[in-house]
């Protein structure tokens, strides 16, 4: 929730927020309706990009709802696809710290990085 509301921020370092979550579709448009939510938002089911990440949260075995959730984080992605920073935490009530995204979003646009 908190990447909505600091969206403009990002808006103005020309970084496009995308998130992707474990949820189906349908339970990710609901959400994004009731939440007014400015970001793109991708499902990612069956965990598949969540593995290949490394970011699958194995505290829940496969018998739990739980499954496939990854842990939070955010990954600063330039345009090649290269990964310029990662910010992770490990229980799923953590989150990065908005600022410190911001930040380094920042040092990559005054690089010239293009994300």
């Amino acid at each position: 929730m908190e990447l909505s509301k600091r969206q403009l921020e990002f808006d103005k370092l020309g970084v496009r927020v995308i998130v992707m979550t474990h949820e189906p579709p349908e339970k990710n448009l609901k959400f994004t309706m009731q939440h007014d939510i400015g970001y793109i938002l991708l499902s990612d089911p069956e965990s598949r990009h969540i593995k290949a990440f490394g970011i699958m949260n194995e505290d829940y075995g496969p018998d739990s709802l739980a499954h496939g959730v990854p842990h939070p984080g955010i990954f600063l992605v330039d345009r090649t696809g290269n990964i310029n920073a990662k910010f992770a935490e490990e229980g799923y009530r953590n989150r990065p710290v908005i600022d410190l995204v911001i930040e380094a979003a920042s040092v990559m646009a005054n690089n010239k990085i293009e994300m």
